[in-house]
């Protein structure tokens, strides 16, 4: 089994998600980090759980309000080792192709924010089929579409 720990970023920080209710998040206050503080806590999840894969979902590039690029890159040169998978709120193929050069990461892809009907253009992706209360967020149909999915799904 691999466990891979997921970072929501929200305005530079870790938050702890609460039930997708976006506006309610906090930053993480734990023995790993303090002020959702990012940098400590994935050298902290490195060294002490040595997890080599890491899911960050940058809920601002996710809703329109900016992005948090610069510290994903910085993360991505200081944990070279480390495989990032990236959610950035990627919306079709030219979303995909914009993603930062300077961070190596793999591009998740959300079926909340795709909007194409075609599969997914880059072999690297992931699909992450998204669910809230109400429940599937798939505005594109490609989470009900099994030959729309990349070879892997989270």
């Amino acid at each position: 089994m691999t466990v891979i720990p997921v970072i929501d970023l929200l305005q530079g920080r870790a938050v702890l998600a609460q039930r997708g209710q976006r506006r309610h998040y906090q930053p993480v206050n734990s023995p790993l980090c303090e002020q959702g503080d990012v940098l400590p806590l994935v050298e902290r999840l490195t060294t002490r759980f040595r997890f080599n894969i890491l899911y960050i979902a940058d809920l601002d590039a996710i809703q329109g309000n900016g992005d948090n690029t610069a510290l994903i890159d910085t993360l991505s040169a200081h944990h070279r080792d480390l495989q990032i998978w990236l959610d950035a709120g990627f919306d079709g193929p030219d979303a995909l192709r914009r993603m930062s050069t300077a961070c190596r990461c793999r591009p998740v892809v959300g079926s909340e924010t795709w909007q194409h009907g075609d599969p997914l253009p880059d072999h690297r992706c992931l699909l992450s089929i998204d669910l809230d209360r109400h429940g599937l967020r798939d505005p594109s149909g490609i989470a009900a579409d099994p030959s729309r999915y990349p070879r892997d799904v989270v």
